[in-house]
């Protein structure tokens, strides 16, 4: 399901007016141009642990092993494609879904399922990718990490801003 800007502003109103003007103020060198193109828009991506959208793909993995009651990370890693690129303004996020004997490691007291860019969760060491780490502990056995990752992608002409659901099966032992 693919949702525009324009479709969605109907329906949240205000906030997603907001959301989106500061993600056009962070998109490219210019951020005029970012107005002269199309317009922003914002896609609905298939659930998984690997995802496909205009101009981006997404990829989430467990690092490393995972041991039960020890601290274990999930990377989401962004890639772009064309001449989109990471908006570096952009406030990165992912809300993880609750999950059986899944305590998320979050540095928001009261919202410890989120991990952000303004956290400090979200890492850019070049324009075309960027790597969101959600942290965690579980009990043994194959949890599933499940959320919504909300991005902000640009050209010099358009910012996207994909939602992209992931699930990403995790083995602990």
């Amino acid at each position: 399901m693919i949702e525009t800007a324009s479709s969605t502003m109907a329906r949240s109103g205000g906030v997603t007016l907001l959301a989106l003007a500061l993600a056009l103020a962070g998109c490219g060198k210019d951020s005029a141009a970012a107005t002269r193109g199309p317009g922003a828009s914002s896609e609905k991506v298939a659930v998984g642990p690997h995802a496909d959208g205009d101009h981006f793909s997404v990829d989430a993995a467990p690092v490393g092993a995972c041991a039960a009651g020890a601290e274990c990370a999930i990377a989401i890693k962004v890639t772009v494609r064309d001449d989109f690129h990471v908006n570096p303004e952009y406030p990165h996020k992912f809300t993880a879904q609750d999950a059986a004997g899944v305590e998320f490691l979050g540095k928001d007291p009261g919202k410890k399922n989120v991990f952000s860019k303004p956290a400090g969760d979200f890492a850019s060491s070049d324009p075309k990718s960027g790597v969101l780490t959600v942290r965690f502990k579980s009990q043994a056995g194959s949890p599933t990490v499940a959320g919504t990752l909300k991005l902000g992608v640009c050209s010099d002409q358009n910012c996207l801003l994909p939602v992209v659901d992931l699930a990403v099966p995790v083995t602990v032992r």
